[in-house]
């Protein structure tokens, strides 16, 4: 029979990991969707890469006048900057984007990327995370 102060010392143990571990796994996977999702957005003038932008407990709402120069990595290396950033208290990180043709876009109106190339990026980048262990 296992000894109840054994286990109450490896549920403590564990219970500090889950609070340590819960805010790195929040982050990792927001800058993998991050990544993935800039990466998949077409790209005509760089517009709709651009307005990629993350919120912390509260979602951006204004359109932002910025193109990106390349295929998303100022953009990304922005958000990326902001993400790592957050405080430990956060409750959420909200990656959204206001150019008002981003619907349009996701529901393949450019011959760059597929319909719904916002969700499979997420979809993609959360398989992705599902390989790291953040607890130990």
């Amino acid at each position: 029979m296992a000894n109840p102060k054994v286990f109450a010392r490896r549920i403590r143990r564990r219970a500090r990991q889950v609070e340590t571990g819960a805010p790195a796994a929040v982050r990792a996977t927001a800058l993998v969707i991050n990544q993935t999702v800039i990466f998949a957005t077409p790209k005509d003038t760089g517009h709709a890469k651009a307005n990629w932008q993350i919120g912390i407990d509260s979602p951006i709402t204004k359109e932002i006048d910025e193109e990106e120069p390349g295929q998303g990595e100022a953009t990304i290396g922005r958000n990326a900057g902001v993400i790592r950033a957050a405080p430990k208290g956060m409750k959420s990180i909200i990656l959204s984007n206001n150019v008002p043709y981003i619907h349009k876009l996701n529901e393949g109106s450019s011959s760059q990327a597929p319909a719904q190339f916002v969700q499979i990026a997420v979809l993609d980048a959360v398989a992705a995370i599902r390989k790291t262990r953040f607890f130990r």
